[in-house]
């Protein structure tokens, strides 16, 4: 469920830049942009008339923390408090937290989510890592996925569980460090301007 979801937002960022490109013109190697005087990016507000910040797709909204733009899952209802989760190389969610980012190369935005009222979002480097479960042929061992439920606080250790055995092939995604921050309170319903 976690990575439909995850997927989703990374389609959303690609879906977003195939149509800014596709206003562009193509000369020769430039890629020119368009006249857009008009255009302006639909700001997000909460209740309180806080800019909660842009609009990215009609299931997400571009914050800026800490001078990264992070894409994250959100309604009119707020933010999605799903629970989050962390890739780790071996089967026991030892070692480094890696957490997604997006299933492309090096972004211009990170995938975050929200928990415990902080912000987890990845940033580089970005290794070229695959994670897969304990019957792929192609790895070395099984790798693990440690979860953190609704609400968790995600500087706490979560749950660890062996990644399926559907990962295989491999699964390929753009990982980096994470960053965890306190995130600002924002009060639902949110409205668009």
């Amino acid at each position: 469920m976690l990575h439909r979801r995850l997927r989703g937002l990374a389609f959303s960022g690609i879906v977003f830049f195939s149509v800014l490109l596709s206003f562009s013109t193509q000369v020769g190697a430039q890629i020119i942009p368009p006249s857009l005087p008009s255009f302006r990016p639909i700001r997000v507000f909460d209740t309180n008339n806080q800019v909660v910040g842009f609009l990215a797709s009609p299931n997400s909204i571009y914050v800026k923390i800490n001078g990264a733009v992070v894409e994250l899952a959100a309604s009119q209802n707020g933010f999605d408090n799903s629970g989050l989760a962390f890739y780790h190389k071996g089967s026991s969610c030892g070692g480094t937290r890696y957490f997604f980012v997006n299933m492309g190369p090096a972004p211009f935005v990170s995938a975050g989510a929200l928990s415990g009222g902080k912000i987890i979002y990845g940033v580089g480097p970005f290794p070229d890592l695959r994670f897969c479960g304990p019957s792929c042929p192609s790895c070395p061992g099984p790798d693990s996925i440690e979860m953190i439920p609704p609400g968790g606080d995600p500087s706490v250790p979560g749950t660890c569980q062996t990644i399926s055995d559907t990962e295989c092939p491999a699964f390929s995604p753009t990982v980096g460090s994470p960053v965890i921050a306190d995130f600002p309170q924002f009060t639902p319903p949110f409205r668009t301007e």
